[in-house]
């Protein structure tokens, strides 16, 4: 069976902004290839390492290495888990399984750090979705209005508008 790599992405809200920061680097898959370049706008975090023990404490510690904030586990909102099919992959096995969530209440001033730039609170009605990776249109408005999405995401395959492929499956989102 190969390897899914496993990783979160958290959101801090507040109201109606949401906090996002320029990728300071660019976005490989497993065997080197390009992914995006760097300066794309998203939330907070990355891979899972062998010490975390659990999905959340992956996204709060990703959290605090990319941004000083400080979180409780019971705080993060789950909000989608999506498996990536990235360029290349035809098999049955995702690239990478990524975890969703919504943080309103944290300890700290998000602040710039080595992986990501200055954070920016915007106004929901006017984040910047050209600016960050193409398939971010396809959930984040939704997860944003409050569904919460389990789903497949293929990079190589397109949609009649042009964006990957996301398949929203009924399974039901567990963390």
């Amino acid at each position: 069976m190969e390897y899914t790599e496993v990783a979160t992405v958290v959101f801090l809200v507040h109201g109606d902004t949401i906090c996002l920061a320029q990728k300071k680097q660019n976005i490989h898959t497993k065997d080197g290839k390009e992914l995006s370049k760097s300066s794309v706008w998203n939330g907070y975090g990355g891979k899972r390492e062998p010490e975390d023990a659990s999905i959340r404490d992956t996204a709060i510690r990703e959290l605090f290495e990319e941004s000083g904030v400080k979180a409780l586990p019971d705080s993060l909102v789950p909000a989608g888990r999506f498996r990536f099919f990235w360029p290349g992959n035809n098999g049955p096995h995702a690239s990478m399984e990524v975890y969703f969530f919504f943080l309103s209440t944290w300890e700290g001033t998000p602040e710039e750090s080595a992986a990501m730039g200055k954070p920016a609170f915007f106004h929901i009605d006017s984040i910047p979705y050209e600016k960050m990776l193409p398939d971010n249109i396809l959930f984040l408005p939704r997860l944003l209005q409050g569904e919460r999405l389990v789903g497949d995401m293929y990079a190589d395959r397109k949609d009649e508008q042009g964006l990957p492929l996301f398949i929203i499956s009924d399974e039901e989102l567990l963390v």
